[in-house]
């Protein structure tokens, strides 16, 4: 308990926990007493779970709370905007979400057309994409190529911020495309049937080093 006190004390909050052992499915609320807002959280009975603070930043007045029920974990943005103090349940579906920032990305709403692109430049907007591998990487601001998880999280909560809004996409996917294909420079087209999507000839040049392919 001393703990958790600790982790949201550096953030500027404090938390309020009932019960030891933690026991069941998690409830966190912001309430409000004498003193102002506090983070309470409480447990609706069951097995024994885990509770821990995964990462902190106290700069921007985040951190991530983990809840681990034996194979089961639930991620819990906890912060303050503008004026009040704040929680956000982090969705299970997402990828990454292991600090802050991944969280912070994993809770911007999803788009149904998605751009694909060479990093720089005006994208490419594809009505329906399937991709298979690649590497997932955070697109914001200057970082035009992405950034990897281990990039990402080292950035400080200055750069996060400076570079938003960061978008999650996968860097050289085989990706195939369906649908309109959408551009401010041509003529929108549409593929009536799976097409796979290839990099032109460009790719055969020293230069293309310096160029990603996202979508």
């Amino acid at each position: 308990m001393e703990v958790l006190e600790r982790r949201f004390a550096a953030i500027g909050a404090r938390v309020k926990i009932s019960g030891r052992p933690y026991r069941g499915v998690p409830e966190i609320d912001v309430g409000v007493d004498r003193r102002g807002e506090y983070f309470d959280v409480r447990f609706r009975g069951g097995d024994r779970v885990d509770v821990q603070v995964v990462d902190v930043w106290p700069d921007l007045q985040h951190l991530l709370l983990l809840v681990r029920d034996g194979a089961e974990k639930s991620k819990f943005l906890c912060g303050h905007d503008e004026r009040h103090w704040f929680v956000a349940a982090v969705p299970e579906s997402k990828r990454g979400g292991s600090g802050v920032a991944q969280a912070m990305v994993a809770l911007q709403p999803e788009f149904h057309d998605e751009p694909i692109t060479r990093g720089r430049g005006n994208p490419h907007i594809v009505e329906l994409l399937a991709r298979h591998g690649g590497e997932l990487v955070y697109v914001g601001g200057r970082y035009s190529s992405g950034l990897t998880e281990a990039e990402f999280a080292e950035l400080s909560a200055v750069r996060v911020r400076d570079n938003a809004p960061w978008r999650q996409m996968v860097r050289d996917a085989l990706v195939h495309a369906r649908g309109t294909v959408r551009h401010p420079d041509h003529a929108t087209i549409v593929l009536h049937t799976w097409h796979r999507v290839e990099m032109n000839t460009e790719q055969r040049a020293r230069a293309m080093r310096h160029v990603a392919f996202l979508d």
